[in-house]
């Protein structure tokens, strides 16, 4: 339904609100039925067994059964949906607690970037997408100095920077100890270059400075790779581009 039942109407609204479960027999007996469903779907609701989805004490949700086959709902119907709500609250939050871990496994705690591994699991999507179709991508590395002592903050403050220069469509990665990893989608070697010289503008402009009080920006190289053009299968980019940014280095 694409239609929003308003919080605390119907059984359910109850259930949820409240955290008991019912059984109503008749819901047409039962001040708290909310009717404008049916109204709304052309269903005809009889009876209802409703209970909550609790962890820890904390409603999440509800399961309503409605209308039994064969006769009306029983105690003994009630006690089974209670058992099996109990286990389905239980998977749903096994599944968040996973998801949660997941995404922490996936940052950096440095920067708050994508890790490495994520950007080894997008840089290997967005190769196969280029292979697939035949579009164009482009890989941007950066990499600081790592001979500065910059405190944490610093490679936050800096990882904003980055981000925010960046377009919505490029997703901005943690890739390696003082390096970060910019992967461009439809995205020339010209757009790339580009791209790689405004970045480090924005840093200069951003003020941040190592710790002798020189610009950051001086302390930062850019290595670049396209496909097509620098390499002919996407899955060398990040080859390509640990090469160039080793040049970049060596000037």
């Amino acid at each position: 339904l694409s239609r929003r039942i308003p919080p605390g109407r119907g059984i359910a609204g109850w259930v949820f609100q409240h955290g008991q479960p019912l059984l109503v027999p008749d819901v047409h007996r039962d001040a708290r039925y909310y009717p404008e469903i049916d109204r709304y779907t052309g269903f005809l609701t009889r009876s209802v067994l409703c209970v909550p989805l609790r962890v820890r004490g904390q409603t999440f949700g509800v399961i309503e059964l409605v209308n039994k086959i064969s006769g009306g709902f029983s105690e003994n119907d009630l006690r089974l949906l209670e058992s099996v709500a109990a286990l389905i609250a239980t998977a749903i939050e096994q599944s968040r607690l996973q998801e949660w871990t997941t995404s922490f496994v996936l940052i950096d705690p440095l920067t708050r970037l994508p890790n490495h591994r994520f950007f080894l699991e997008a840089l290997e999507r967005e190769a196969a997408r280029c292979r697939r179709y035949g579009r164009t991508c482009s890989l941007l590395l950066l990499g600081v100095d790592r001979r500065l002592p910059l405190p944490d903050v610093r490679w936050r403050e800096l990882a904003t920077v980055l981000r925010r220069a960046l377009r919505q469509s490029d997703l901005l990665c943690r890739h390696a100890q003082g390096h970060f990893a910019a992967i461009l989608p439809e995205t020339s070697g010209e757009g790339a270059r580009a791209l790689s010289d405004r970045l480090l503008e924005e840093v200069r402009n951003s003020g941040l400075q190592e710790p002798a009080g020189v610009s950051l920006a001086d302390h930062i190289r850019c290595g670049r790779a396209t496909f097509p053009g620098d390499v002919d299968d996407p899955k060398d980019l990040l080859a390509q581009a640990e090469q160039a940014l080793a040049r970049a280095w060596q000037t």
